[in-house]
């Protein structure tokens, strides 16, 4: 018997179009599983950094959230499928939720190293450093919005892909 819990978690993600992420490996119940645990590491990574106030990235946040702003939703189910690192994840859903990019640094040796660095200030003006050394984590920058302001650089939010299936 499937927890309630994941029968919700997996609701939203195949909701958000990302059933790939319960369906690729063959073992549904396994995939949808380490999806609930990454999920769980997730909170307990942003519960140490953020106050009990601001809402987590649970399956009762996420729900709540797909109703007002699926689009958000969809960026950060993308995220829980490319990344395993929740401090990664906690990352994603503080900018979805409005908190803008203050820094980036990433430092790349082929086959030798990689560093991603994120800065991000919040509110309160309160800075958070986020960092990965795993390359996986390098597929979150292609959510980031790129542009310029000004003619100044600027990194600005995270935006689920838009994926466009054509029938041949």
């Amino acid at each position: 018997m499937v927890a309630p819990t994941q029968d919700r978690l997996e609701h939203i993600i195949r909701d958000c179009g990302q059933g790939w992420i319960i369906d690729f490996f063959g073992q549904p119940k396994a995939a949808l599983a380490s999806a609930e645990k990454l999920l769980l590491e997730t909170v307990t990574a942003y519960r140490r950094r953020y106050s009990i106030g601001s809402p987590a990235p649970d399956v009762d946040s996420l729900s709540s959230e797909y109703s007002r702003n699926p689009h958000r939703v969809k960026a950060f189910i993308q995220a829980l499928g490319s990344s395993a690192s929740p401090a990664m994840l906690v990352m994603v859903w503080r900018i979805l939720q409005g908190d803008a990019i203050s820094q980036l640094r990433i430092e790349y040796s082929a086959g030798t190293s990689f560093f991603l660095e994120v800065q991000l200030e919040g509110d309160e003006q309160n800075h958070q450093v986020f960092v990965s050394q795993n390359i996986d984590d390098a597929a979150l920058l292609r959510h980031i919005g790129i542009m310029k302001m000004g003619g100044r650089p600027l990194f600005d939010g995270f935006y689920p892909m838009q994926h466009s299936l054509r029938e041949t």
